[in-house]
This record gives C-alpha cells, sequence and structure tokens, in this order.
C-alpha cells in the first residue's frame, strides 16, 4: 500500500506551514485503526479532502471498502480545500 503513503504525504503540505491533524504518522506506521480514531475525531472539516482521502485509506487498509469508497466519493465531491 506504498500509494497510501505517499498520497498521505502529499495531503501532508498546508499554506500556513503547521500541518493540521490528517492521520499522517499513523498511517505512514501502518496503525490504521489509530489513524481512523484521529481522523474520526479531527477537528478539521468534516469534507476537508485531506481528512477524507486518509481516512479512505485507513478504512481501506482495515477492511471497511464500503465506508472507503464513500470518502473517496465524498472528497472527490469536496469542495474545501
Amino acid at each position: 500500500m506504498a500509494i497510501g503513503s505517499v498520497i498521505a504525504g502529499v495531503l501532508m503540505s498546508t499554506q500556513a506551514g503547521v500541518a493540521p491533524e490528517v492521520g499522517y504518522d499513523e498511517l505512514v506506521a501502518n496503525r490504521n485503526e489509530a489513524a481512523i480514531e484521529v481522523l474520526e475525531e479531527s477537528a478539521i472539516e468534516p469534507d476537508d479532502p485531506a481528512r477524507l482521502i486518509n481516512l479512505g485509506i485507513a478504512y481501506a487498509r482495515a477492511g471497511r471498502e464500503d465506508d472507503a469508497r464513500a470518502m473517496f466519493r465524498a472528497a472527490a465531491r469536496s469542495e474545501t480545500g
């Protein structure tokens, strides 16, 4: 799942230079349940593409394919960011 790590890494950049909590460390460490917890509790906007994509990656890795698809679709529709 190296591509997931690449996507998560790309999503870490921010305008202010302070990275929002998008579960990057947890995803890179393959701690998917921890990433899900961080992302579900994150203060980031619920429709933020970084949050949705990383949550989709974590769900997919955890075997929650339907939830992952829903997150990827929501990210594609998101107008945030």
